[in-house]
């Protein structure tokens, strides 16, 4: 039969176990902020790159003729600073990913049409006076012209731009000017090819596609902020497992504190 030997806690090194869980926590507290100096000088170089516009990002045309940006997607851990930092023109109250890009529309060698008979004739007469009073020499010049108050146009088969406008003596007025994109963006993963194309990884990736064809990206900037993952003791688990030693000692430790 098996016999169970009962435990006297009063007979425990109270005072050993105390400073065990001491240093413990010590070295625990100590990792902890050395992990988290690592962190921080780790989060303010993603910030920097981020606010400078000095993050790299890969752009190229797809399939279908539309330009595909990719640039690896940036995690950092979520600090309030940071993170009120990044909201400052923002509504909203906390982040999970801030995509910034700059992008340039080119549109050129297109002939604005006129929409109506813009051209004119006119006339105009020079007299010649080679030196004798009675001599008169007319020479009639055609001249053509454009009216002012003719209008122009130029628009985009695919409606990706519009130009209207009309022709004044001071210049030309430009009535209306449009440009119009479809941008998309994706955040997924992407396969990064390995060792000659074998054994590829993923990697967090994002995508924007401009599907103006008119339309390049200039520069792309993200930020993606994730939780900061628990300790061990930090979780619930661990809170209730002390909770049930810390019941278990308060027996122990209070004739001991008492003496």
């Amino acid at each position: 039969m098996i016999s169970i030997k009962k435990i006297d806690l009063h007979k425990l090194p109270v005072s050993k176990i105390l400073i065990i869980g001491l240093l413990t926590i010590c070295y625990f507290s100590i990792k902890q902020c050395r992990l988290n100096e690592l962190s921080l000088s780790s989060k303010g170089l993603d910030i920097k790159m981020y606010q400078n516009n000095q993050q790299a990002f890969e752009a190229k045309k797809n399939a279908l003729g539309q330009e595909l940006a990719t640039q690896k997607l940036n995690v950092i851990e979520r600090d309030k600073e940071i993170e009120k930092q990044l909201l400052k023109n923002s509504e909203l109250k906390s982040l999970v990913t801030q995509v910034r890009t700059e992008s340039k529309t080119s549109i050129n060698n297109m002939l604005a049409k006129y929409e109506q008979d813009a051209f004119i004739e006119v006339s105009a007469m020079v007299v010649e006076h080679p030196g004798s009073d009675d001599y008169i020499a007319a020479d009639t010049t055609k001249i053509e012209a454009i009216k002012v108050g003719t209008k122009f146009s130029l628009v985009d088969t695919g409606n990706w731009y519009m130009l209207r406008g009309s022709v004044q003596r001071s210049g030309i007025l430009i009535d209306s000017l449009g440009i119009r994109n479809e941008l998309t963006v994706n955040i997924g993963n992407k396969r990064v090819k390995g060792i000659k194309g074998l054994f590829g990884k993923t990697e967090p990736t994002v995508e924007m596609i401009n599907n103006n064809p008119y339309t390049s990206t200039m520069s792309m900037n993200n930020i993606h902020i994730k939780e900061t993952p628990k300790k061990w003791w930090q979780t619930k688990a661990a809170f209730f497992t002390a909770g049930i030693i810390g019941g278990l000692m308060v027996p122990v430790l209070v004739p001991v504190l008492i003496k």
